[in-house]
């Protein structure tokens, strides 16, 4: 939870049978809700 606005980096881990998401930029702005959804794409073995 964020309690400042501005914008963030959002730099997961590597998820074992996942490939690892890019880096992502989100802006929370004062008084409104923030929702970030990461679509994990499985690796091809």
């Amino acid at each position: 939870m964020l309690s400042e606005p501005g914008l963030y980096q959002l730099q997961l881990p590597k998820l074992p049978g996942y490939r690892q998401p890019p880096v992502q930029s989100i802006e929370v702005r004062a008084g409104q809700f923030t929702e970030h959804v990461v679509q994990l794409e499985r690796e091809r073995l």
